[in-house]
């Protein structure tokens, strides 16, 4: 059975809403900084908004389309109960969506986008005009574009790291006075812990100074920019719970339709999966020069999106490959040699590379990459697919009975 033009219509108007407004903030974000010469710096050290987005977000939109339809037809027509359902679950994600974004955007901290270009060009430190090594604060341009230089430095960002919390342990250490200094980014000098800290509040003050007395015009965009990536997120975590939860069914009334989502879904899994790590990458930079002390539930939050997004993407792909147990059996193992790494190597060091590439210290060659990466990945969900079966597959899953199916229900 075929899905029906409704639900391919509806489906096909909420992705392009959606894809039109992840290019727009990224193309506005262009237009206002042109000027300045800051915009591929901004771009690259929020990577997280301003390049997945427009890159591989359009690419998932496109992976999951099919799977879109599959899900809104079925809960239209075939489940149980499946238009309350439906209909609640869209309204819970539009909901989640827009209280999220009102609480990231209810914090005080502010990135250096939402400064209108001229504020942000004018800044000069701490005293203003201070030379580095004089400054209890450093020009906020400035700061950013050293934490991309040393991105893209061999040793990474994680060398870096300094923490400002107090804590039990740290009543142990040594007086702040004797600690070894280290470079610390919002002076633009080499400082001690305390002095450091003393200076990254500072910075964080100034920015959100300067953002108060001159907002920039993509500041009042994002607030409508922001609600549609994280109803976007919540969509594909809907979107999977259902297609599991209803699989046999599914596989039933769409047999054709399931072949072009379950070739689909490990493509739109491995490039979700890109997006926890790039949200990553920039909490690594932010913590740099903010602090994580203080800092609002975006910050807070991060670990949760990686662990969240992770699982998932584990889901929908073992969802996939069930049906290919040699396959199955060589993720398996690949899962398992990643996992070791991940044990191996610290996980900041991880970010570091990350952040390398894809987030503060990208450069055109990495992400041109990148993009051609996701020009591939969406050629792949309209390739033609071989029937499992003469590859040495196990084919087609047995038909379920119509217990099953009233159990799928």
């Amino acid at each position: 059975m075929q899905t029906s033009f409704a639900a391919r219509a509806f489906v096909t108007a909420l992705f392009f809403v959606l894809g039109v407004g992840f290019i727009a903030e990224t193309v506005l974000m262009y237009y206002e900084f042109r000027s300045t010469g800051l915009a591929f710096a901004m771009a690259s050290f929020d990577a997280e908004l301003f390049i997945f987005f427009p890159t591989a977000g359009i690419a998932a939109l496109f992976a999951f389309w099919r799977a879109g339809c599959v899900v809104t037809d079925a809960y239209w027509r075939r489940v149980r109960l499946g238009k309350p359902i439906y209909i609640a679950a869209f309204v819970i994600a539009s909901l989640g969506a827009f209280l999220l974004s009102d609480s990231f955007r209810a914090g005080a901290d502010r990135s250096w986008w939402e400064i209108a270009p001229s504020a942000l060009m004018t800044d000069a430190g701490e005293p203003p005009g201070c030379e580095p090594g004089e400054c209890s604060r450093a020009p906020i341009i400035d700061a950013h574009q050293s934490v991309r230089a040393a991105a893209r430095d061999g040793g990474g960002l994680a060398r870096y790291s300094l923490s400002c919390e107090t804590t039990v342990s740290s009543r142990f250490r040594a007086e702040d006075a004797d600690d070894e200094p280290t470079y610390c980014f919002a002076a633009g000098e080499p400082l001690t812990r305390a002095q450091c800290c003393a200076a990254r509040q500072e910075f964080r003050e100034a920015v959100a100074a300067r953002h108060a007395e001159a907002p920039s015009r993509l500041y009042y965009i994002h607030l409508y920019a922001l609600p549609l990536k994280i109803f976007f997120l919540f969509m594909l975590l809907g979107i999977g719970v259902m297609l599991v939860r209803r699989r046999r069914s599914l596989e039933f009334y769409y047999g054709e339709a399931m072949e072009d989502v379950e070739r689909a879904l490990p493509i739109g899994g491995a490039l979700m999966l890109i997006w926890p790590l790039m949200n990553n990458a920039y909490v690594q930079s932010w913590d740099l020069l903010f602090g994580a002390e203080g800092a609002g539930s975006y910050r807070v939050l991060a670990p949760l999106y990686m662990l969240g997004f992770a699982g998932w993407a584990m889901v929908m792909m073992f969802y996939y490959f069930r049906r290919y147990p040699d396959t199955l059996e060589f993720f398996a193992k690949a899962s398992g040699v990643a996992l070791a790494a991940f044990g191996i190597f610290q996980y900041e060091q991880i970010i570091s590379y990350i952040n390398a590439f894809l987030g503060a210290g990208a450069d055109v060659l990495s992400l041109t990459v990148f993009a051609v990466a996701v020009v591939f990945f969406i050629w792949q969900v309209f390739a033609d697919d071989e029937d499992p079966a003469r590859e040495g597959g196990s084919g087609p899953p047995p038909v379920p009975s119509r217990d099953e199916l009233e159990r799928d229900r």
